[in-house]
């Protein structure tokens, strides 16, 4: 029997379409979701209500759906469920305490990376623990490997795709989307000197453009930035197709600030603006992520025709204007290097290797 765990809402912007496909080849799995209060990030909490209304075929596909509290009752269910395969979003982060457990129950772990959650994780066991793992890109599974100083493993080691690119529809809409840095409040003076640059920033880049501005509900958002923007969105409770895949259908380019967002916004046909901010906020490794968060022409953040990296100062200058500048065949080179394939079958991927393996 196969387990799909549900800790946030947010994994069913992977997890419900692997679900549906489940359904839909008739194999049978159990959805387990956390149900237990979770102070400041209550926001995320699957409740059985929450999942209904984002997606509610899944649980009709679902043989059962179980809540469970803390990992000890995850654990427990998994166990007296006879389960053999457990498919998760970036598992080791949250059962690295216990996957030795799961080893112990012949219980398989099926590991889907979303984007570069997992490139600030250089525990080689955050691979080597799992039994799959499930890559967004290529280059994210290369990056990823060279940091931990390990050999990839083809039985292993998988680059699919993923079902955040599925539903993506190429970009046709004049608007410009602007991705809000993930900050909360005591981070915005590092990051911009203090609040009244921030909306000097967005004021600037509202100048000649219509804004929809993306954010999430765990962000800080300072509601003076409201007379500048068209429309504001957040995550909400519908988490698959994801609220960014319906945005990129009205805008035509995407500001963002070092956000992961920039594979979505590519392969969507976006435009990209990307505006630096300082990244103390994050206890990464420096040393060893200087390169992924390099602005040298030719790096993710900064390729000719396809992403643009802006300074602020730039930004609050006269020097720059925002255009919509992508050149198709650079945007096919950025796609080769950093994603690695340009298809929508990703789901179908995932599920059939965990259903064959």
């Amino acid at each position: 029997m196969i387990a799909v765990v549900v800790r946030e809402m947010p994994y069913l912007k992977i997890l419900a379409p692997i679900m549906k496909e489940f359904g839909i080849v008739n194999e049978k799995y159990i959805l387990y979701y956390m149900d237990n209060y979770k102070g400041a990030k209550e926001y995320a909490r699957p409740t059985i209500g929450r999942i209904t209304k984002s997606n509610p075929e899944i649980l009709k596909y679902a043989t059962k759906t179980k809540a469970f509290a803390d990992d000890t009752q995850l654990l427990s269910q998994l166990i007296q469920d006879k389960i053999t395969k457990l498919v998760s979003l970036e598992v080791y982060l949250w059962a690295k305490n216990y996957i030795n457990k799961l080893k112990k129950y012949n219980i398989k772990v099926y590991n889907i990376l979303y984007l570069s959650d997992s490139l600030w994780n250089i525990d080689p066991r955050c691979i080597t623990d799992c039994d799959k793992i499930y890559y967004a890109t290529t280059y994210l599974k290369d990056t990823h490997l060279s940091f931990l100083k390990i050999q990839e493993d083809l039985n292993r080691d998988n680059c699919p795709g993923s079902p955040i690119f599925d539903c993506i529809k190429q970009s046709t809409g004049s608007s410009v989307l602007v991705l809000l840095p993930n900050l909360k409040t005591e981070h915005v003076s590092l990051a911009f000197g203090d609040k009244k640059r921030f909306i000097s920033i967005i004021k600037a880049l509202s100048n000649n453009n219509k804004l929809i501005i993306k954010t999430r509900k765990k962000q800080w958002f300072p509601e003076e930035l409201r007379v500048f923007t068209q429309d504001i969105y957040d995550d909400g409770d519908i988490m698959y197709p994801s609220v960014i895949s319906e945005l990129f259908k009205k805008t035509h380019a995407t500001v963002m600030f070092y956000s992961s967002g920039v594979y979505e916004a590519v392969f969507a046909g976006q435009y990209v603006v990307n505006i630096p901010i300082n990244l103390k906020r994050w206890s990464w490794d420096k040393k060893r992520m200087g390169q992924y968060f390099s602005n040298n022409m030719g790096s993710l953040y900064n390729f000719d025709g396809v992403v643009e990296s802006v300074s602020q100062e730039d930004v609050l200058s006269d020097k720059w204007q925002l255009k919509n500048s992508l050149n198709q065949t650079a945007r096919q080179d950025w796609l080769d290097k950093f994603i690695g394939f340009n298809h929508h079958n990703g789901t179908k991927i995932i599920v059939n290797s965990v259903i064959n393996s």
